[in-house]
């Protein structure tokens, strides 16, 4: 699982599943390390998005940018 340490300077944290490629197939990710990486995003005050080949639904704060 990945964790943002406390205190981290983090602005946007975007976050989706493995797509198939020609050595691994896609898979999505377990969801205590989505909700494990959406509380530490929160804590530390940054964006989140979500992408669309996640199947857990979630937030889609655009990433600085983008529209």
């Amino acid at each position: 699982p990945v964790r943002i340490p406390e205190g981290t300077p983090v602005d946007e944290v975007i976050i989706g599943a493995r797509s198939r490629t020609t050595e691994l197939p896609a898979s999505q990710p377990e969801l205590g390390w989505v909700e494990d990486l959406l509380f530490d995003a929160r804590r530390e005050g940054a964006r989140v998005f979500f992408k669309n080949n996640l199947r857990i639904k979630g937030p889609k704060e655009m990433p600085t940018g983008m529209k």
